[in-house]
């Protein structure tokens, strides 16, 4: 039998009011990943530490919208992509999983 997470029913629910409801995730090479796994309250660490980023380039002068603007673009492309892979694989019943996509595809573009 599976061995079932104790998390499961709060993993990837944010809890304080002022976070976004669905995570940021992102493949990190590995000898970066490791040493944020190692990280005691990782997940603070890593908004602080996007957060400053984010701080840093804004006091820099440097324009954080041509970086927002490329992440959502680059975004709407893996969508697209994922979309029409699976559009293949998935059978009548999974109709709304591609109506999802599509929606969020549709809302990324109206930011552009």
């Amino acid at each position: 039998m599976p061995k079932v997470r104790g998390d499961y029913l709060t993993r990837f629910k944010p809890k304080p009011d002022s976070l976004a409801s669905k995570p940021v995730s992102v493949f990190l090479p590995k000898d970066i990943d490791a040493k944020v796994r190692a990280i005691p309250n990782r997940s603070q660490w890593l908004r602080e530490t996007i957060a400053e980023k984010l701080s840093q380039e804004s006091d820099e002068g440097i324009p954080n919208e041509p970086l927002i603007r490329e992440a959502i673009a680059n975004s709407i492309a893996l969508k697209r992509e994922a979309l029409a892979a699976e559009k293949k694989r998935l059978s009548k019943a999974d109709q709304s999983l591609i109506e999802r996509w599509s929606f969020e595809i549709k809302q990324l573009e109206e930011l552009l």
